[in-house]
């Protein structure tokens, strides 16, 4: 989803904040410096259609049809950035934390969100990786198997 253009973006974010809108309700949404002809915007919804990101359906009792979105922004937002980690991060989410952090492109208050957000998910790992005292370790497995 990288090869979205700008304006392919700043269309999906419209139908994001209107769930269903008509060619000329995302033209008329378009910020001042987006804006574009009824036909540029026409074109870039059928466009955003074929790639089976937004469907449309007939207005009632009218030659127009309302668009929306097929895809979520959260669902957008998670596969550009697993595209940006694999194209420029080997993969690893940790690089790119990394490098956002020695760039200095949070705030204080970010980095103490992250740190929030970060606690229960490194526990929530540990637990999951840690075998429940009701398992057997490896060396009891093994003398048992030699009696």
């Amino acid at each position: 989803m990288s090869d979205l253009g700008e304006l392919q973006l700043a269309v999906l974010h419209i139908l994001w904040a209107n769930p269903a809108a008509t060619v000329h309700e995302v033209v008329a949404a378009l910020p001042p410096e987006r804006a574009s002809a009824y036909t540029t915007i026409l074109s870039v919804l059928r466009k955003l259609e074929e790639r089976g990101l937004v469907t449309h359906e007939a207005c009632a009792g009218a030659r127009m049809y309302r668009y929306r979105a097929l895809v979520t922004l959260d669902d957008m937002r998670l596969e550009m950035v697993q595209e940006l980690l694999l194209q420029l991060f080997d993969g690893s989410a940790s690089q790119l934390v990394c490098h956002l952090v020695e760039a200095e492109m949070f705030t204080t208050a970010e980095l103490s969100k992250i740190g929030m957000l970060l606690k229960p998910a490194s526990a929530k790992l540990k637990k999951a990786t840690t075998l429940p005292a009701s398992l057997p370790t490896q060396n009891a497995v093994k003398q048992a198997s030699s009696l």
